[in-house]
């Protein structure tokens, strides 16, 4: 289709597509339509959050409408407040209300935390019924939406509860991204660099050599790539057992930093670039990785708005949950889990070891 980049996603009894492009909600029904994504006439049911909604749901809901479908427009609070059991139940009412069946769809519209909730609840609802993702954030353009991970938080921690839910279809719409504040562009940026450093030095090159703002116009590409690059590995390893589990570079402390700092004092871009920086700096302590690649990330973190270090005070609240939130880490056993080392910028590797040296990894990274 013209104007629009494809990136098709290729699995056992499962093949969708990405769909990169500007102005694509306005043409999202009609895209549907075509596609055989939707039955004609169907309900589709679109669960978006207070941020995305005002400035989204009326336009999706009016192209669907357009199509021939029947839109319910579902707002949810914006945050990962809403993304738990207590924030499902509303939800599952509405739809039951509205008498949406599984011939219907769902229809993620928002970030990274709308993609998750919408996906879980079409994961669970009448034991499964059909969605599409439209991603509004960069994070999710290039990650969270593709991949087919889908959850919901709990008190003990983010994402516990989940499954692997693909979607028909994903609708990445690169206008929505021109109303994203700055910070919400430096929290996608994180995910851009964490895919350059695990395996393309070529785009670690090119994010050096312009800042966020300069990177705009090159964005179509640059999120296509992320996703080719993901493709590639969800391919490989589609449940997160083996190669899939380098896309967690950086969230091992990542994760640690939002959980003791509690949720949203940072983003989760934050958090992973301060983990990226961290476990760079360590292995290159531990003669793992190339001399001069933490200062690299430090730069490039810093040229994109990021964080790359804590401060005293919050160093201390992470040492004080660090083997706590380290043993409900998804990628983890009993007593030791698998982290991801860099050998330098494009290159890297799966290392399993223990929880009290992935400590150990921590403090050498100060």
């Amino acid at each position: 289709m013209e104007g629009i980049k494809e990136v098709w996603v290729n699995l056992p009894g499962k093949r969708y597509p990405i769909l990169c492009g500007r102005g694509l909600l306005a043409r999202a029904g009609q895209i549907s339509l075509e596609r055989q994504w939707i039955r004609s006439g169907r309900k589709v049911f679109i669960i978006t959050d207070t941020h995305v909604g005002p400035l989204y749901a009326g336009p999706l809901a009016k192209s669907m409408e357009n199509a021939g479908f029947s839109p319910v427009i579902h707002t949810v609070e914006a945050g990962e407040g809403s993304k738990d059991f207590d924030g499902m139940k509303p939800v599952f009412s509405r739809m039951i209300r509205e008498g949406i069946t599984r011939e219907d769809k769902v229809l993620a519209l928002g970030g990274g935390v709308a993609g998750d909730f919408a996906g879980f609840i079409a994961h669970i609802y009448m034991r499964g019924i059909g969605f599409l993702q439209f991603p509004t954030s960069l994070l999710a353009q290039v990650d969270s939406s593709v991949g087919g991970k889908v959850a919901v938080n709990l008190d003990e921690g983010k994402n516990l509860i989940g499954g692997f839910c693909h979607p028909d279809g994903v609708i990445s719409d690169m206008d929505t991204l021109h109303t994203l504040p700055s910070r919400q562009i430096a929290d996608g940026m994180a995910e851009v660099i964490k895919y350059a450093l695990i395996g393309d030095r070529d785009l670690f090159a090119r994010l050096a050599g312009s800042d966020s703002a300069e990177l705009m116009s090159q964005m179509d590409d640059i999120v296509v790539r992320c996703c080719e690059m993901k493709r590639d590995v969800v391919e490989r390893d589609e449940k997160d057992t083996g190669d899939r589990m380098i896309l967690n570079f950086g969230h091992t402390f990542g994760h640690i930093i939002e959980k003791s700092l509690t949720y949203g004092f940072f983003t989760h871009g934050e958090a992973i670039a301060v983990g990226m920086y961290r476990m760079a700096l360590a292995g290159e302590k531990l003669a793992i990785t190339r001399p001069g690649t933490a200062e690299s990330i430090r730069s490039i973190l810093i040229q994109h708005g990021l964080p790359w270090k804590l401060t005293p005070e919050q160093e201390e609240k992470v040492e004080q949950n660090f083997q706590k939130t380290l043993r409900i880490d998804k990628k983890g056993g009993q007593e030791d889990m698998t982290i991801i080392m860099l050998k330098s910028a494009g290159h890297c590797f799966r290392m399993k070891i223990t929880h009290k040296e992935v400590e150990k990894l921590w403090q050498s990274g100060r």
